[in-house]
Order: C-alpha cells, then structure tokens, then sequence
C-alpha cells in the first residue's frame, strides 16, 4: 500500500474495485507511521489507509493485532529488522 503515492492511491483502489467480484476480498499489511504516510519510511497509518479505502466504496471486515509490536518507534524503514516492525493487519470486501 505504501508504495502507492497519494496522488494515485483512488485511481489504484478503483482498478482494484473493478477487477474484484462483489463480495471479493482484500488485505492490506503495512508498517505503520506515527501519524499519516511517511513516504521515505515506507510506512502508513492504519487510520489513513481505512479512511482511504473504506472511501473507495470497500467496506472493512476485519483487524488483527497478530504483527503488531507496541515497541516498533514508527520511525525508518528498518530494513534490516522488518519482523520488529509494528504492522497493521486489515481485511477489507467489495460490497455485495
């Protein structure tokens, strides 16, 4: 998702609305920023990105804390060390 800039993030989430069959699924897994998008980082808020997609028409299904870590600083991209990452898990669905 972060990989998206914000410019093109309605258009790249209505191509995926048309390609999905009602009801389709899906997830949404990103390291996530103290606040907003933090493009250099490579990270997202959890918040950002359910306000962008539930704002595409998708509705939210499901979050999990099961890759979070409360002691990830949101700060960097810490390539070296992606499974210390505190990550947002978010199942979203096309309507049917």
């Amino acid at each position: 998702y972060h990989d998206v800039s914000p410019e093109n993030i309605s258009t790249w989430l209505g191509t995926l609305m048309s390609k999905l069959k009602p009801g389709g699924l899906f997830v949404v897994i990103d390291a996530e920023a103290s606040e907003g998008r933090d493009e250099e980082s490579h990270r997202t808020s959890s918040d950002v990105i359910k306000s962008e997609v539930t704002a595409a028409g998708f509705e939210l299904v499901e979050e999990s804390d099961m890759l979070a870590n409360p002691a990830d600083d949101h700060v960097g991209p810490k390539w070296e060390e992606r499974d210390s990452l505190d990550r947002s898990l978010l199942k979203f669905r096309k309507p049917m």
